[in-house]
């Protein structure tokens, strides 16, 4: 019951708050560690109440997170049973992108799908929900560096995950929409509703979603579609300004 109250607050909070309006601190110190140790919830009390702080040691380097400034992830460890645990179980993705330091902290997983949000490093960026029961997959910059694809899968009936992608500027830090090109026979992919392939960018507003060549989406269909080649089909958008 519990973690259904939980999933519930998640739903809410993504819902209301698509990201964080107060600044969101992500320290960043070099650090000797090669390998990456269990992030830690470490608690120090004040005068006035209690801060918290997670701390991530990755490779050369480590990565102090205040709640304080991240709403959505402080208000789901006031819910989860053990916050101490939840946090353990959280992992940091750092997202390869040009001369900024970029992080996809990902939590409350629950069967391997999970919630994703988007960290900079610095005191003066917000912290974006991406996706929630979802998987994140891979991550591309687009070429004049100035925007971040991200693609998450997630589970359903069929076979093949259903996808979902966002696009980050990451230069202004905020979220961008995509809009299908006006030949494209299948305008309806995202937002978990066909499986992706692959994606690419074609340029630095276009990019290229690869889909299964099906006209619907059946388990019968899908195997047909393995059984003669796996053609696919591409779809293109736009990045809207």
């Amino acid at each position: 019951m519990k973690q259904r109250h939980v999933l519930l607050l998640l739903f809410l909070l993504i819902f209301l708050n698509g990201c964080s309006q107060q600044e969101t601190i992500v320290k960043r110190d070099q650090s000797t560690a090669t390998h990456a140790n269990t992030p830690e919830l470490i608690e120090e009390k004040g005068e006035n109440q209690t801060e918290q702080h997670i701390v991530f040691t990755l490779p050369y380097e480590q990565l102090t997170i205040d709640l304080t400034n991240i709403p959505i992830l402080k208000e789901y460890l006031q819910w989860v049973d053990d916050p101490k645990m939840a946090v353990e179980k959280m992992n940091m993705i750092p997202i390869d992108f040009e001369d900024k330091n970029i992080y996809l902290l990902e939590f409350s997983c629950q069967k391997d799908l999970c919630s994703y949000l988007l960290l900079d490093e610095g005191s003066k960026q917000q912290s974006y929900l991406l996706a929630d029961m979802a998987k994140f997959v891979q991550s591309h910059s687009s070429p004049d560096d100035q925007k971040i694809l991200l693609q998450f899968d997630r589970k359903d009936k069929f076979s093949l995950p259903l996808s979902h992608l966002v696009v980050i500027d990451a230069k202004r830090w905020k979220p961008m929409a995509l809009k299908p090109d006006e030949d494209s026979t299948n305008k309806n992919i995202l937002s978990y509703h066909w499986p992706i392939l692959n994606v690419i960018w074609q340029d630095h507003e276009t990019i290229s979603a690869f889909i299964p060549h099906l006209r619907t989406l059946t388990h019968d269909n899908i195997e047909q579609w393995r059984s003669s080649g796996e053609k696919t089909t591409e779809i293109i958008f736009q990045i809207e300004k």
